[in-house]
């Protein structure tokens, strides 16, 4: 947050960011957002 009525979201989400329904969901995301960053990507653990 850097000024008034500035807002950060950090979300998490599963899946590849490739797949065609994440890339989408990232791409709306962008669009409505100022900015988006992705954090980064992880695999999934085993246990």
């Amino acid at each position: 947050k850097q000024t008034l009525w500035d807002y950060v979201f950090f979300v998490d989400i599963e899946g590849h960011q490739q797949e065609p329904a994440v890339k989408a969901a990232l791409h709306e995301i962008a669009q409505q957002a100022s900015l988006l960053k992705v954090l980064g990507a992880y695999p999934v653990a085993t246990v």
